[in-house]
């Protein structure tokens, strides 16, 4: 392996210098400081890397293939897969769910499955101003030296510079990784790259990067040695020269990096190949149906659950402040004051939405991992856990709406306060609506709307080491117009499988939980300063005693055009 990949590596850079005097392509960017360009609405790109990493702690980790998909969703704004496979040779790790210290060890499997949104809204002068939002699913296996089986969040700002043959990039943000050497808990590293490309002639643009990450609030002393036991790291710096070029309607890329100190990966080198597809895709907004008697951006105000499959139309941004009340599995209070959610259409059928919340609790418990009372009684408040949600609607069948949702918990609330379980969650469900006018217009059933949600939740797992708990939710919910103004809300929703939840801190899903709840929304019409939003009301009611008790909620919504 140590000559033949050198040798290989050469060859293959020889070839592409032949091939780049006689082929002409979209560029190719391989570094992992990120732009804040898009591929462009409805162009679909793809790329194909392999390479090797020696590791801090003198392994070698080689990346079998590692593969991208891009996609548009507007002109500013992205979604991006990763998958990859990836051999592990002569590491030493601690396998935390058993708690042995494996030398020498070789392994291969899948590796995580990374979820990218990029989203780039402001241009200014030959300026780009975005922000990207990266999930990593837990889906390595820790126990085989490929990754830590915790779920990770990335959020980071980006900023593009064309200075004509010369572009610039500046990143800056924070990475939330799981730990899996303790439970419920996290590490936070503030994570930053600086990057450039220069285009050597018309076909051929070298490149090159500075990029690592150091420890912030919440993370532990010492340094990572190997993918499993992190993707970041304390004082970790890396220095990497690319070249692209084009073959075909392909681009080529070479890379090689070199770690700056004793604490990074010492060196690595990637290929790859990456081409960007004409798609097309749906260009109509997902927007509900509007109101006949309504030409302004209308406020679509769901205080369900059960998500529905319509968005909010791009550039388009909503507002919801609300408050709730729930009373928990183990009988104890939990007040959500305030519930704030931002939503913006990031395309014509795209919604990136941002929920933040404060939360008190009062006579509740925290739990040890055997089930017994570690403290009761507890009164504690404080900042809850950040949801970002990315609902993608892109198909309208003939019996209604088709999308899909991705929501990421990021962990903000404290597991010692029994605000959260200090993990992060991902979950993906599909969504479909049906606006049962389109089959009964003018009948008794033509103002009905019907929602029906199914997926699978990932939930970290407060008590184990590197470990997490699967869920299936789903949730069936109903909206009926009773009147011109006024929208009657149904639902029964649930999880199962999993873990019981007794109360926040072991997570917000637990095994077969299920409620039904009812609601009311209408337009604030009678106050004046507030006639372009809406109010909502609703109340939950659990269906067996492993949910929740009963909840009760009210809020305010509006949605802005641009």
């Amino acid at each position: 392996m140590r000559y033949i990949l050198p040798h290989a590596f050469l060859s293959f850079l020889f070839f592409l210098f032949v091939f780049s005097s006689r082929c002409f392509a979209q560029e190719y960017y391989i570094l992992d400081t990120e732009e804040a360009y898009t591929v462009g609405q409805g162009n679909l790109r793809t790329e194909i890397e392999m390479g090797v990493t020696k590791q801090a702690d003198a392994s070698e980790l080689i990346n079998a293939p590692t593969v991208r998909v891009t996609y548009g969703l507007s002109d500013w704004a992205d979604v991006e897969f990763e998958y990859e496979y990836l051999i592990v040779r002569d590491t030493r790790f601690t396998d935390f769910t058993h708690g042995i210290i494996n030398d020498g060890f070789d392994g291969e499997g899948g590796g995580d499955l990374r979820i990218r949104l990029k989203v780039v809204p402001y241009e200014f002068d030959s300026h780009r101003l975005g922000f990207e939002f990266t999930t990593k699913l837990p889906n390595a296996s820790q126990e085989d030296g490929l990754g830590t089986n915790e779920t990770d969040f990335t959020g980071q700002v980006l900023l593009s510079s064309d200075w004509g043959r010369f572009k610039t990039h500046l990143n800056a943000g924070m990475a939330v990784l799981g730990d899996p050497s303790r439970n419920g808990n996290q590490d936070d590293f503030i994570v930053w790259g600086l990057g450039g490309q220069y285009a050597l002639t018309d076909a051929l643009t070298l490149m090159g990067e500075v990029e690592g990450s150091f420890a912030a609030d919440h993370s532990t002393e010492g340094f990572v040695e190997n993918v499993a036991e992190s993707s970041e790291g304390g004082a970790r710096a890396r220095v990497r020269v690319a070249l692209t070029g084009p073959i075909g309607d392909w681009r080529w890329g070479v890379s090689a990096f070199k770690g700056v100190n004793s604490h990074t990966e010492d060196w690595g080198a990637q290929v790859g190949l990456s081409r960007t597809w004409g798609a097309g895709g749906p260009t109509e907004e997902a927007l509900p149906p509007p109101a006949e008697d309504d030409e302004r951006t209308e406020t679509y105000y769901n205080p369900l659950k059960t998500e529905e499959a319509y968005t909010i139309g791009e550039r388009n941004f909503r507002t919801e402040i609300g408050f709730g009340y729930v009373n928990q599995p183990d009988d104890s209070d939990l007040y959500i004051a305030p519930d704030l959610v931002f939503g913006w259409g990031i395309g014509p059928w795209a919604d990136l939405e941002l929920e933040f919340q404060y939360l008190r609790v009062k006579d509740t418990f925290r739990f040890r991992s055997d089930g017994s009372v570690k403290e009761s009684d507890m009164d504690e408040s404080g900042v809850g856990d950040v949801r970002v949600k990315l609902k993608a609607s892109p198909l309208e069948t003939r019996y209604g709406r088709l999308g899909f949702q991705i929501l990421t918990k990021v962990p903000s609330a404290e597991n010692g306060d029994s605000l959260g379980t200090d993990e992060a969650d991902v979950a993906g469900r599909v969504l479909f609506s049906t606006d049962w006018s389109r089959f009964f217009d003018g009948a008794f059933l033509g103002l009905l709307r019907t929602h029906v949600n199914a997926g699978i939740l990932i939930q970290g797992e407060w008590w184990g080491l590197g470990r997490q708990d699967d869920y299936f939710v789903w949730g069936l919910a109903a909206e009926y117009k009773i009147a011109p103004s006024v929208t009657l809300w149904a639902e029964v929703e649930g999880s199962a499988n999993g873990e019981p939840s007794r109360n926040i801190s072991q997570g917000d899903f637990g095994r077969n939980y299920a409620e039904a709840r009812l609601g009311l929304s209408g337009p604030m019409s009678h106050v004046q300063f507030l006639n372009d939003w809406k109010w909502a009301v609703a109340a939950s009611s659990g269906l067996n005693n492993r949910s929740r008790d009963w909840s009760a909620n009210v809020g305010l919504s509006r949605t802005w055009g641009p």
